[in-house]
C-alpha cells in the first residue's frame, strides 16, 4: 500500500509587496503668505500697532543677516510667535518686526528653503518674460512694495473696526447700566406700592373694629 502524504495546508495569499512610498515634493512656498496657523488677536493687533506705529517697537536686530542660520526649531503651538519674543533676532521686510529666521514668515514659521525659492525665481521668470536679474528685482521689490501696501490698507482698516466695536461696547455698557438703574427703581416701586397696600388693608381693619 502506498502511503498518502497529507496535503499542504491552505496558506492565505500573500499580499503583494508594498511599493516604496516616496512623499511627494514639498509645493513651493509663497514666501509673502503666512502658512496655516492659527489666529491670534494679540499677535494681529500687535502687527497692526508696529505696521501703524514702526517706533512703537525700539528692538533693533540682534545679529547680521545669514541666510545659512538654522532657523530656531519652534513647535506648532508657539505660532504666531509674540512679536516681542527674544528669538526674533533678524529684520523683516515691514520695518519694527523682527524674524526668529532670516527666511521665516513673519508668524515665525519655517519659510521657504533655498530650492522653493529657486524654483519660485524659475516660475516668476517664465510667468512674467523675466530676462535678467535686475528685472527679477525690479519684479520682487514692486511686489514686495504692493504687499506692504496691502498690508497697511488691512491694518487701518482693523484699527477703524477695533474703534467702531469699542464704541459699539461702550454704549452696550451704558445701556446695560441704564437697565439696572430701571430694574432698581421699578423694584423699590414695586415695594413701596406693596407696602402702602399693607398700611391701607390695615387702616381699613382698623375702622371696621371700631364701627362694631
Amino acid at each position: 500500500m502506498t502511503t498518502r502524504r497529507p496535503p499542504e495546508p491552505v496558506l492565505p495569499v500573500s499580499p503583494p509587496p508594498e511599493e516604496d512610498f516616496t512623499p511627494a515634493p514639498a509645493p513651493v512656498v509663497d514666501p509673502w503668505q503666512a502658512p496655516d496657523i492659527p489666529y491670534s488677536e494679540s499677535f494681529e493687533d500687535g502687527v497692526m500697532n508696529i505696521v501703524l506705529d514702526p517706533k512703537s517697537n525700539t528692538r533693533q536686530p540682534a545679529y547680521l543677516t545669514n541666510p545659512d542660520t538654522q532657523p530656531s526649531v519652534l513647535s506648532s503651538t508657539e505660532l504666531p510667535l509674540p512679536l516681542r519674543d527674544y528669538r526674533r533676532m533678524y529684520p523683516s521686510p515691514i520695518p519694527g518686526i523682527l524674524l526668529p529666521h532670516p527666511n521665516s514668515t513673519l508668524h515665525g514659521a519655517a519659510g521657504p528653503s533655498k530650492e522653493q525659492l529657486l524654483a519660485l525665481a524659475q516660475e516668476l521668470v517664465e510667468k512674467h518674460g523675466i530676462r535678467n536679474e535686475a528685472q527679477l528685482k525690479h519684479w520682487l521689490d514692486t511686489e514686495e512694495a504692493q504687499q506692504r501696501a496691502e498690508l497697511m490698507k488691512r491694518m487701518r482698516r482693523r484699527q477703524e473696526a477695533i474703534r467702531i466695536n469699542e464704541h459699539v461696547m461702550r454704549e452696550v455698557r451704558t445701556l446695560d447700566t441704564q437697565r439696572d438703574v430701571e430694574r432698581k427703581v421699578m423694584r423699590s416701586k414695586a415695594s413701596l406700592k406693596g407696602k402702602d397696600d399693607a398700611d391701607t388693608e390695615s387702616s381699613d381693619d382698623d375702622i371696621s373694629m371700631i364701627i362694631m
